[in-house]
């Protein structure tokens, strides 16, 4: 679900609507009875900061031809498993590029005008219809104008369980919206090849094939997991040793779903 609120220059009309799960159709509706020209939109479960929708409007009052200002996001939760989980997965400041940065429903803001112009968000969709808005916008040539200061805090599911079934719902809408093709063959080919390929190491464990095979399956590991370890590293200093394990072994648990 997602919450709107609508901004009206630097007096703020707050048109706010907390919608339930799959709601992209009441989405719409909400954008649709907001009275400012400007709307800013937020996940449920995230938490954004006292300053959020003043940053997020202060942006496209910078850049007047700017149609969307991208927000950010931070990693949260209130249980262990949850802060490890969201820090792994969120995307960190420095390896944002902004001119390519596509914003996702935790933090955004928009023009309503533009809004109308692309038709609105996909109710086509379950998932993923904060991409193909944005890709619409971008096809009519509309400028983005980042802004890493109005930030979300972003809690994320509580097991792996909800987890696995979030992402495999996010496969699914980008499958429908048909996005990320090369992404999503690489990562289907590596599940179904997988299990061959480790059978295949396992037989040939004792040759010189297999050790090289084994060489780069610990390169290929190590390249899949390096960013989520360096996201982790600055959490890593806070914890017990007993902590540190239990992170450290949850990355390629994470990185696997």
């Amino acid at each position: 679900g997602s919450c709107v609120a609508a901004a009206v220059q630097a007096d703020v009309d707050l048109h706010r609507g907390c919608l339930g799960p799959l709601s992209h159709h009441g989405l719409d509706t909400q954008v649709r009875h907001a009275r400012g020209p400007i709307i800013a939109v937020t996940d449920a479960g995230t938490r954004a900061a006292p300053d959020w929708l003043e940053r997020l409007v202060a942006a496209l009052d910078r850049e007047p031809e700017a149609g969307v200002a991208s927000g950010f996001y931070r990693a949260a939760g209130e249980r262990f498993f949850e802060r490890c989980l969201s820090t792994v997965i969120t995307p960190q400041l420095p390896e944002i590029d902004p001119a390519t940065f596509l914003p996702s429903s935790r933090s955004v803001a928009f023009r309503k005008v533009w809004w109308e112009r692309v038709g609105g968000y996909p109710e086509w969709l379950r998932h993923c219809e904060d991409l193909v808005f944005d890709f619409a916008l971008r096809e009519q040539g509309k400028r983005f104008a980042f802004a890493p200061d109005a930030v979300a805090h972003f809690r994320p599911r509580p097991d792996l369980r909800s987890f696995y079934v979030q992402y495999y719902r996010y496969a699914r809408g980008d499958g429908k919206a048909d996005l990320w093709r090369k992404r999503h063959a690489i990562r289907y080919a590596t599940y179904t090849l997988g299990p061959a390929a480790a059978a295949w190491l396992w037989a040939s464990r004792g040759t010189a094939a297999g050790k090289l095979g084994l060489l780069g399956v610990m390169a290929a590991t190590a390249a899949y997991t390096y960013k989520p370890y360096r996201r982790l590293l600055p959490m890593l200093k806070r914890l017990s040793p007993g902590q540190v394990a239990y992170a450290l072994a949850l990355v390629p648990v994470i990185r696997l779903v």
